[in-house]
């Protein structure tokens, strides 16, 4: 009995071999696990953006080690591949690389962050809060960013324009002139309001400056230099943060009168912000001031 294998078998075993040799290769090549969830991603920033009260935090822990925020498309990716989702609500700022950012969006209040601009003289808070959101926008929107491991979400609310409302009553003394302006006023932030006033002879009163939020009054029964009066017609000015907010002239028909510096809605300081083209900025009213909502996001 021959039992010597066909002459072309060996042709076989290497043709089988090769396919095999193959298929080991594609499955080598093939991913063992899928790419990250970026609709999850998306679902979790929209939980955030679209919250009724423009104040919400959200997070979602994901297998991606880059992200990219464009706009209203994010991406994610990992060593399985890239993936990708749309945001139905709004634009966010993403702030990967941005420390101050960054702790806002895991948690701390603006206040606190940008305690040092709130305190400085003619600043506010809010101007410096924007500038970084801008500066973050510009340089980390479009662009990959190493991830964590934690995506987190958080729409935050600016604390109000610096806004004030006064009167003053002066001391009706011969002469058309007074020696005493009493303040009455409210304000809506604990940021420096200073009170001036100057007389038709150039005299000026002492600067009163208050940095309590709330209601107050003050009277100040003297001027800069004693023994002189401030004559009518009296020009008073309120400021803050560097900018005049309020100006009323007190003619001297007005003297021993009350007479309304300014409201709150004249009394408020404007940020020069055009949320119109800044899509992922919203503005509305609280009082008569102004506040600002932005959606941030840090992976």
């Amino acid at each position: 009995m021959d039992l010597e294998a066909p002459a072309d078998a060996w042709y076989v075993w290497l043709a089988v071999s090769i396919v095999s040799l193959a298929m080991a290769a594609v499955a080598i090549g093939l991913p063992t696990g899928p790419p990250p969830d970026a609709a999850e991603a998306a679902n979790t920033i929209e939980r955030a953006s679209g919250a009724d009260t423009y104040e919400a935090t959200t997070s979602y822990r994901h297998e991606a080690n880059a992200v990219k925020i464009d706009g209203k498309t994010v991406s994610m990716r990992n060593e399985h591949g890239t993936a990708h989702s749309s945001i139905a609500y709004g634009q966010v700022v993403p702030v990967m690389g941005h420390d101050r950012l960054e702790n806002v969006t895991h948690g701390t209040a603006i206040e606190d962050e940008y305690a040092a601009e709130i305190e400085a003289p003619g600043e506010t808070g809010i101007d410096a809060f924007l500038e970084d959101v801008e500066t973050a926008h510009v340089e980390t929107a479009g662009e990959w960013r190493s991830a964590d491991g934690k995506l987190r979400a958080t729409t935050v609310r600016t604390m109000p324009t610096p806004a004030v409302s006064a009167s003053v009553a002066t001391e009706d003394l011969p002469g058309i002139q007074t020696d005493e302006l009493a303040f009455e006023y409210e304000t809506n932030r604990a940021v420096d309001f200073s009170f001036r006033a100057e007389g038709a002879n150039g005299m000026e009163a002492e600067t009163y400056t208050t940095s309590e939020q709330g209601t107050g009054e003050v009277t100040i029964d003297h001027t800069a230099i004693e023994s002189n009066t401030l004559q009518f017609p009296i020009t008073v000015d309120i400021w803050t943060s560097g900018a005049r907010v309020c100006q009323e002239t007190i003619e001297s028909d007005g003297a021993g009168e009350t007479v309304e510096i300014c409201d709150r809605d004249e009394g408020s300081i404007e940020i020069d912000e055009d949320t119109d083209e800044v899509g992922y900025l919203e503005r509305s009213a609280t009082g008569e001031s102004e506040v600002y909502h932005v959606t941030l996001v840090d992976a």
